[in-house]
């Protein structure tokens, strides 16, 4: 559930960052995302919060062969 909240609460700040913009103060000359897509920054925003989503899902399922856990085994 904290994914799908992170989801949903990517798009709200999506949606209201233009007014939100005025809150958080002068332009210090960092580049944000938002700058690189205004025209697309909900899809851009579905897309990354999905490869979390799916990275979060899949990580626990790799299994990493550490050749010290199998020391002294043979036919790896």
């Amino acid at each position: 559930m904290g994914v799908i909240g992170g989801i949903i609460g990517g798009e709200i700040f999506t949606l209201l960052y233009p007014s939100l913009k005025e809150l958080m103060g002068a332009n210090k000359g960092m580049p944000q995302v938002f700058d690189f897509f205004t025209e697309h920054s909900l899809l851009v925003v579905l897309i990354f919060s999905t490869i979390l989503l799916l990275t979060a899902y899949f990580l626990p399922n790799l299994e990493f062969k550490d050749e010290a856990d199998y020391k002294g085994r043979k036919n790896l």
